[in-house]
This record gives C-alpha cells, sequence and structure tokens, in this order.
C-alpha cells in the first residue's frame, strides 16, 4: 500500500512529538514494504528548503488557521501536487482544520479511504487545550456558543458571563462580518461562524472517517461526542522512535552524574505543558545539590509572554538552567544525566512521547493525572495528584532527602523490556491491520 501523511506539523520544520511520530511511522511503514508520502499544509509562507527525503514532503498551500475556508484553488492544488503524482491507496491524516475537511471530501469523491490520529486535543478544541475557561477539563464536544464564548475568554481574559455576552453578540453580527476579508479582522468579529463552521466541518470528517487511532484512552470518548463512530476507533498509543530503543540496547543505564540530583523538563515552553509549576515547586525547595534543567527552551509569538513569566521565576535561583533544543545525540546524553523527568502538564497529553523516551532509558519519570498513558505513569513512575505547586514542592523534598540519604531513584522495572511500551516499528505494523481494513471497508 502506498500511504500520504497529511499534516500541518512537518519534521522539515520541527521536532516536536507529532512531527517525530509522522516521520518515524513513515519510516516503519516503508520498512515494512509500504511507502508513502508527507503532504506538508504549510500555510501561505514559503517552507524551508526541503532536502531530499526517503519520503517525498510534498508542501501544499493552505489556510492560516484550522478555521480558516481554504480558496477556491485549494482542491485544486492538492489534486495537482499529491494525487497526480503520489496518488495513495490510503490517506492518513494526523491535524485537524477546516482545510483538511475540504480533502476529506475530495479523497472520498476519489474512492480513497482515509485514517484519523488524534494526537492532541488542539484538533477538536478552539482553545487548544481542552481546558474550559483556561481551568478544568471540558467533555471535548465542540458546541457552537459555549466554545466561542470560552475562545472569546482566551483572548480578552474577561469573565465567563460577559464572555456569552460577546459571544452571543458576534453571533448576531456574523453575517455582515463575513463580508470582510478573510484575516485577522473578520476572525475577531465572525468568531462564532468559525466556532460554527469548525464544528460542522469535525462531525463530517470524523463521521465519514473509515478508521480513527485514539492515542489516549481519554480521547475515544471525545472522538464519539464529535461524531466518530465507536466500533471504527482503535486506541494504538503512541511508540518509542527507533533511535531511542538503539540508545536503549546499546546504553549502560546506570546514571552517569549521582553527585547532584538533576531534575529534567523536556519539551515546549507553554502554559498547557505547566512549566511554571515545576519551575515555581523547585525554586521553593533548598536542596544545594539539586538542580532543575528546562530542555527545549524556546519562544514564539504566542509563547513568549509566558516563557517570560516562567524565565522572571528562574532568573533568582542559579540551580535552574535553560538549555534550547538539543540533536539527538546531545539529547540522549543529557538524559542519561537526569535523575527524573518532571512532566506537569495541565492539558491532556496523548503521551507525552517523552514519557516513552525517558522509560526507554530507564529514567524515572513523574507526572500528573493529565499524562495520557497513565498506566505507564502508575507502574514505572509516580503521579503528582493534584498538580499543584505545594504537591510538586513535596514530592521533590522526598526525592532530595533520599538523594541526600545516598539512595538513587530509579523505576521498578524497564517498561521496554517488559513490553508495556511500544516501538514504533509495532506502530507501524499495527498501522498496516488499520490501512487494510480501512481499504476493505471501502471496497465492501
Amino acid at each position: 500500500m502506498n500511504i500520504c501523511h497529511i499534516t500541518r506539523y512537518c519534521h522539515v520544520d520541527g521536532k516536536a512529538g507529532t512531527e517525530r511520530y509522522i516521520l518515524e511511522l513513515a519510516r516503519s511503514l516503508k520498512r515494512e514494504g509500504h511507502p508513502g508520502s508527507i503532504a506538508w499544509l504549510c500555510g501561505q509562507q514559503a517552507p524551508p528548503s526541503i532536502s531530499p527525503e526517503e519520503t517525498p514532503v510534498l508542501p501544499v498551500p493552505s489556510p492560516d488557521t484550522q478555521t480558516d475556508q481554504p480558496d477556491a484553488r485549494f482542491e485544486t492544488q492538492f489534486t495537482e501536487i499529491v494525487l497526480a503524482t503520489h496518488r495513495p491507496d490510503v490517506a492518513h491524516f494526523h491535524t485537524f482544520g477546516v482545510a483538511e475537511q475540504r480533502i476529506a471530501a475530495l479523497l472520498t469523491c476519489e474512492g480513497i479511504p482515509y485514517v484519523f490520529t488524534y494526537h492532541s486535543p488542539a484538533w477538536s478544541c478552539r482553545r487548544e487545550t481542552m481546558l474550559r475557561w483556561g481551568e478544568t477539563i471540558c467533555d471535548g464536544e465542540v458546541r457552537t456558543l459555549r466554545c466561542s464564548a470560552c475562545k472569546l475568554q482566551q483572548r480578552t481574559k474577561t469573565s465567563t458571563t460577559l464572555s456569552y455576552a460577546g459571544a452571543i453578540l458576534s453571533g448576531v453580527a456574523s453575517l455582515p462580518a463575513r463580508m470582510l476579508p478573510t484575516g485577522k479582522l473578520q476572525r475577531r468579529t465572525a468568531f462564532v461562524a468559525d466556532t460554527k463552521r469548525f464544528r460542522t466541518s469535525l462531525r463530517s470528517f470524523l463521521n465519514n472517517a473509515t478508521q480513527v487511532v485514539a492515542c489516549a484512552p481519554w480521547s475515544i470518548p471525545v472522538l464519539e461526542r464529535n461524531g466518530a463512530h465507536r466500533e471504527r476507533i482503535t486506541h494504538l498509543p503512541q511508540g518509542v522512535p527507533a533511535d531511542f530503543v538503539r540508545a536503549a540496547e546499546l546504553g549502560d543505564d546506570t546514571p552517569t552524574d549521582t553527585d547532584t540530583f538533576n531534575v529534567g523538563y523536556i519539551g515546549r515552553v507553554t502554559s498547557g505543558k505547566g512549566a511554571h509549576v515545576l519551575v515555581e515547586a523547585f525554586a521553593r525547595c533548598d536542596y544545594p545539590n539539586a538542580r532543575l534543567r528546562l530542555f527545549g527552551w524556546q519562544a514564539d509569538d504566542f509563547s513568549q509572554a509566558y516563557v517570560n513569566k516562567v524565565a522572571e521565576i528562574a532568573k533568582h535561583d542559579p540551580r535552574i538552567e535553560t538549555i534550547p533544543i538539543l540533536d539527538f545525540e546531545q539529547m540522549v546524553d543529557a538524559y542519561r544525566q537526569l535523575s527524573l523527568v518532571a512532566i506537569p502538564s495541565i492539558w491532556p497529553e496523548t503521551g507525552p512521547l517523552v514519557l516513552l523516551e525517558a522509560l526507554a532509558l530507564n529514567i524515572p519519570v513523574w507526572g500528573s493525572s493529565r499524562v495520557g498513558q497513565q498506566s505507564l505513569l502508575r507502574d514505572y513512575g509516580r503521579v503528582i495528584e493534584p498538580n499543584t505547586v505545594d504537591a510538586w514542592k513535596q514530592a521533590l523534598e522526598e526525592a532530595f532527602k533520599s538523594h541526600a540519604d545516598g539512595h538513587v531513584l530509579r523505576p521498578p522495572g524497564n517498561a521496554l523490556d517488559d513490553g508495556r511500551m511500544k516501538r514504533m516499528a509495532d506502530v507501524g505494523r499495527d498501522m498496516v491491520d488499520i490501512y487494510a481494513r480501512a481499504v476493505q471497508d471501502t471496497a465492501s
């Protein structure tokens, strides 16, 4: 089978979990005899230079945001760039927006089945976090008025009541607002209409998907509430990347630094990831032999204010170090120097990949109850509940005292050797079965 992966996130300009998952999956599939391509919905800007790849990357111009309606040329461009040159037997979506729904409708007309993997709440939530009012876990169903009010509250930081009032006014003004040119002004005035379009597109997309993959158990009811058929949903967690499997097999998992207790935070510095909870908790501990290393330190237009907030806390503690994104070899070395990996996520995770990487290298992991793979975290690490500064401070102080007494924190077993974690090669083989079911279902 020839597989086309369709995504807004591509490894060409990013190294986060979804990008790496797609590349690893494409490689695994190719080893199994199922080549393919990556259709990259790259926005309106020219993409970076793309080196020759074992899996071809096909940049497709697309709208800037999930809710924007693609222009009239979109399907023609997708056909010319993707279908005419790399026509797949199955399409595999890894992100969602109105543009993805338009592609899905085109594929259905062409008789090509499509599969969707739900990697993140960002693909079913206008706020992108599935945190209602920025605080509590939502049931995940996209509802026009409620989601519009929640999005408005995120923008304006106003009360719930005023957010609902603003959403109602936007709904009344939606018709004239939609006459404005597509762009920021229209989005800020017609966002209720945007939410309605997003809801309609998502329900149609999930309802017509031949197969849907849920990486975490919590996402299954969310997918059902938004139109997916339960009998078409498969729970298939992410797998450990091949490079980390090799590193685990070849390396010595004995800690390389036992004089200090090194806590590691690995990933994007965003409010949903909860970096501020960990930094503040660590700063309140006074163990002199402790260090906190924040890997992946960078900011963009959306996260700069939050990064500044975390940096303001960190700058008063010389034990806290910020480290930019590292290459693979450097990151493996960095992992091996850690006594503990902390995942203080506030939003619901479907993994995250950091959990799998750390456990593959036999590094202890502590995380919040929002980590998607809770059974792994419970059995091989520790769940910090509630996910508060006080709870993390107490847990860290226990670890620091144990370290001061000469004890080394270790997982109770190796999750990779125990068969509790899949390798991406395993995920690739499982996906072949899912693709085969999709082709069979479409043929019948």
